[in-house]
């Protein structure tokens, strides 16, 4: 991987980073010579992933964060230097029949599925104005082919 993808001197924040798909593109950058900054609520995933991702030699920080607040998304990027690529990756399905939807939940899933992509990339874009970058949005095939119930809120 490192001779096809060079990341050497980058520096990757990976959203939804401490299991399944984050965790591979954090091993994936990591292996390309990323840097990598690591944000989940899971703190125990993230430092499986910065144990393992590690033996690629790069420097990794990981950073508990719950991405339906706001004021905890602005928190890290106080504390975060230069960066050259956004994953917006993280997301919450928990299933819900349609029908018994409610305010907390739907509230609760746009936050961290919408809101949180929203804000990241925002202070992504105020950071890297003038020297570039890339972001990375992940989504699911539910958005554009809904095949299973009691996903409805997650789909949108």
């Amino acid at each position: 991987m490192k001779n096809l993808i060079r990341l050497e001197g980058k520096t990757a924040v990976i959203t939804g980073s401490a299991s399944g798909i984050g965790a591979a593109m954090a091993y994936r950058f990591a292996e390309a010579g990323a840097d990598l900054v690591l944000v989940d609520l899971n703190q125990a995933g993230l430092e499986a992933v910065k144990t393992e991702a590690g033996g690629f030699g790069v420097d990794i920080s990981i950073h508990r964060v719950d991405l339906a607040d706001k004021a905890q998304i602005d928190g890290l990027w106080a504390e975060l230097g230069d960066t050259s690529v956004l994953v917006n990756n993280a997301g919450i399905y928990p299933m819900r029949d349609f029908l018994e939807l409610d305010t907390s939940l739907l509230e609760k899933v746009m936050d961290v599925n919408l809101h949180q992509a929203l804000w990241m990339s925002q202070h992504f874009i105020r950071r890297n104005m003038s020297r570039g970058g890339a972001i990375v949005n992940v989504s699911s095939i539910e958005a554009i082919m809904p095949f299973k119930d009691g996903m409805t809120h997650y789909a949108v």
